[in-house]
């Protein structure tokens, strides 16, 4: 977690007189926060404040992200096909049987937005900017749009790869779970040697690619005014 001078940070534990937010008076080898309530003072080394800071919802995130799809496949499938028995192990046909290979699917690419976003928002709320327009009383309603904006235009590029990534990259989702999918398709293709198939799928893919990526500079021009398409 990123944190510079003057930032307002929660510790893990509570002090004494019923806060745990401090904010940072001094940085270097060692950090030195004021607690907001009582005004005491705390040194402590920076190593021993990076384990002692309140990292909740990154680590949550970090959950997310790090568990393979394949594995998430597997638990879910044993746990709402053969547990529960709430959906089928399997595809059948049927538009039920793809709700739990898209949340499985979904569930690593959502940590991935949230986790750039959370940092993005951190980064905006400090920027100087954000504070000249709330010392000039501008609305939190209208604050808040400025610093969401700002903060999920890197996110826009992100997002393109991650839909280039469920395309192509759900080979093993799609074993699992049984799908007739264009991964599973190009895999039985390589090893059955169908050459024309091959082309046609990696020529379909290209495309998809390609027009992906023009949207999103399309999209990334209008949202951010700095950027004009055609200037050099």
């Amino acid at each position: 977690m990123e944190y510079e001078l003057n930032d307002i940070v929660e510790m893990k534990k509570q002090h004494p007189c019923g806060t745990n937010r401090w904010q940072i008076t001094r940085m270097g080898a060692d950090i030195k926060i004021k607690c907001l309530k009582c005004d005491n003072n705390i040194m402590m080394p920076r190593r021993e404040f990076n384990k002692k800071i309140k990292k909740i919802g990154e680590s949550i995130l970090s959950v997310f992200i790090s568990i393979p799809s394949f594995w998430l496949g597997i638990i879910f499938m044993y746990l709402f096909g053969i547990i529960l028995k709430w959906t089928s192990t399997g595809y059948n046909n049927s538009w039920q049987s793809l709700i739990l290979p898209c949340i499985v699917i979904s569930i690593p690419k959502i940590g991935w937005i949230s986790m750039h976003l959370y940092s993005n928002l951190y980064k905006e709320l400090r920027e100087d900017y954000i504070k000249y327009l709330y010392s000039n009383g501008m609305k939190k309603i209208y604050l808040n749009f400025y610093i969401l904006k700002n903060a999920f235009l890197p996110i826009i590029p992100l997002t393109g790869m991650l839909l280039l990534e469920l395309i192509t990259g759900v080979v093993i989702i799609e074993q699992i779970f049984s799908i007739p999918g264009i991964g599973r398709l190009l895999v039985q293709s390589v090893l059955m040697r169908d050459i024309p198939l091959i082309q046609g799928l990696i020529f379909y893919t290209s495309t998809f690619v390609v027009l992906l990526n023009f949207v999103i500079d399309i999209l990334y021009s209008l949202l951010d005014p700095r950027i004009q398409v055609g200037d050099q």
